[in-house]
């Protein structure tokens, strides 16, 4: 799998948004190696464990914000963060009925999510953010 390194294009300009969004890049690497290394399986469970903490803290900060800041695209910003949450559910359930989940499909969100949420809705986010002085 490509390991994926940090640039300012995937930036969203709010540091402690952008740090948090470096924690799932590593998560996403991480399980990158680990299939490469066909190991998929076990880090496919200890992926699932650290996105469901990445998900309680990273998006409490993103919600914080745009609280503070009025944000008027909140609703269907959390929007998607609720559906990250439950395919979170989904995989976790679906591990405590011991069926097997494929590296390559959470790889896959994963990678989607950095591409199409983060590049997305993070990126109008953060520049409602850094508009309204906090960065």
């Amino acid at each position: 799998m490509e390991i994926i390194a940090w640039t300012k294009e995937i930036s969203v300009g709010v540091a402690r948004i952008d740090e948090e969004h470096q924690t799932l890049l590593a998560m996403l690497n991480e399980l990158g190696q680990a299939m490469a290394a066909d190991q998929g399986g076990e880090a496919v469970k200890l992926t699932s464990a650290r996105m469901r903490a990445y998900a309680q803290q990273h998006f409490k900060t993103e919600e914080e914000a745009m609280t503070a800041t009025k944000y008027p695209a909140r609703t269907s910003h959390v929007a998607e963060h609720d559906a990250f949450i439950e395919k979170v559910l989904d995989l976790e359930d679906a591990l405590g009925r011991g069926e097997s989940v494929p590296a390559k499909d959470l790889w896959t969100f994963l990678r989607n999510w950095l591409s199409e949420h983060i590049q997305g809705p993070d990126k109008l986010l953060g520049e409602h953010v850094c508009a309204a002085g906090m960065k």
